[in-house]
């Protein structure tokens, strides 16, 4: 009965590859804005979602947070190719080596070497 209500409408490309086709063929100097690619992908494509804008900029997120696409000036535009992408912030986390992990083992209860309470005293 549900399918009844909702008739299949025709699959649409996956979001990026639309907003890059939108890029490509606005070919902008300094980039193609959040607007100008929704019109675009709107006049290109049929039978959008209701949430089509929401839907935009998510995927534009999404792009540019991998790499994907630059934004200058609230402008997308494709990276240089001899760009590097750039790097997150702070220090990579170290690698996990396995046999650090075995190398650990827990001592006997009764071995355990006893120390008295505060800071040890000085010698001389």
């Amino acid at each position: 009965m549900a399918a009844a209500k909702h008739p299949k409408s025709p699959s649409l490309p996956p979001y990026s590859e639309m907003i890059f086709a939108a890029i490509d063929s606005l070919k902008g100097k300094e980039g193609s804005s959040e607007s100008s690619i929704s019109d675009y992908i709107e006049s290109t494509c049929d039978n959008l979602p209701d949430e089509h804008t929401n839907i935009l900029t998510d995927n534009l997120n999404k792009l540019v947070e991998s790499g994907e696409l630059v934004v200058l000036n609230d402008n997308y535009m494709r990276p240089e190719p001899t760009e590097a992408p750039k790097r997150g912030r702070g220090r990579p986390p170290k690698p996990k080596d396995p046999s650090a992990s075995e190398a650990v083992t827990q001592a006997e209860p009764g071995s355990e070497v006893k120390r008295g309470r505060g800071r040890p005293q000085e010698r001389s």
